[in-house]
């Protein structure tokens, strides 16, 4: 997961900056710089060697041989879920941003303990999100 850092640069390979459009408004170049920082934090934690995230023409990222994975971005934060296409034939993930935000009765019916857990445990970020008028969950 990657967050937008103010005056901070994201990494990404240089033929991957390539893929954006060069008519991109900033926020189209946050949200996809973000998504493919997201995309090879998730590689590098698979132990999958660095390699280009591509573009296909709808704008569906394009794993590496053998990687299934989904890159979703909402607000100023984007993630990335990956895994070895032999174990799985496609993978998804999405965020949403809410307004006022999740109540903690609904969100014990929508959210896995370990994900209650994890939103707890992320309290600085999720909070800023809140000041922000954005939360993520």
């Amino acid at each position: 997961m990657r967050w937008e850092t103010a005056g901070q640069p994201v990494p990404i390979l240089p033929a991957e900056a390539q893929l954006l459009n060069e008519r991109a408004v900033p926020r189209r170049r946050l949200h996809f710089t973000l998504g493919r920082a997201a995309a090879h934090d998730a590689l590098d934690d698979l132990g999958a060697p660095t390699a280009i995230v591509g573009r296909a023409p709808g704008g569906e990222p394009i794993w590496p041989d053998g990687i299934v994975g989904s890159i979703t971005h909402a607000g100023n934060v984007a993630a990335a879920v990956v895994a070895s296409a032999s174990h799985l034939a496609g993978l998804g993930l999405d965020l949403e941003l809410t307004r006022p935000g999740l109540s903690a009765a609904a969100a014990h019916y929508v959210c896995h303990p370990r994900e209650l857990a994890w939103a707890e445990a992320a309290g600085p970020r999720v909070a800023d999100q809140r000041q922000a008028g954005d939360d993520v969950r």
